[in-house]
């Protein structure tokens, strides 16, 4: 199970190479929009002083920032230099995870109302997606228990049984 810090550090140290590929992979199913385009800007950096155990700023960081929209989660993409492309990677990475929650209460909604076979199809997608991403659900601390337990039933039940067609 990654936190939401190992998963950037792993897509920060591990290159920009596969934080863009995952980003267009996400981007392809759902666009992205920005809120806020990659830039740069300066960050404090603090530090520990061991001898006295106090904090002090030791320098300014040159940091690039993007903050992206999917639906109707936000994502945030931050780190050391200048490239914006791996800053906006990582905006979409992050929103990405935050919609899939969304998402899937979404479509519950939508099983509700009108069921249909495009539907089912889009179901099992988003189960596909879910399954993925069931061993981050004890991370999700906006999530309520009982919203994770459903989430991950809802993951493992066959789509046609959650939708089911009305026969003419």
């Amino acid at each position: 199970m990654l936190t939401r810090r190992e998963r950037t550090e792993v897509l920060v140290e591990g290159g920009p190479a596969l934080a863009l590929e995952l980003a267009s992979l996400v981007e392809a199913d759902t666009p992205a929009q920005d809120i806020v385009p990659a830039r740069q800007g300066l960050v404090m950096c603090q530090v520990r002083e061991t001898a006295r155990n106090s904090r002090f700023y030791l320098s300014e960081v040159l940091v690039t920032e993007s903050r992206v929209r999917i639906g109707e989660a936000d994502g945030l993409g931050v780190l050391m230099g200048t490239d914006a492309a791996h800053a906006r990677a990582l905006a979409v990475i992050d929103a990405a995870y935050a919609a899939c929650w969304r998402r899937y209460m979404y479509l519950c909604g939508m099983i509700r109302r009108n069921p249909t076979p495009e539907l089912v199809k889009a179901i099992s997608k988003q189960q596909f997606v879910m399954q993925g991403l069931l061993d981050c659900l004890p991370n999700c601390r906006a999530m309520k228990m009982s919203d994770k337990l459903s989430a991950a039933r809802w993951s493992m039940m066959n789509a046609e049984s959650l939708c089911p067609l009305k026969k003419d």
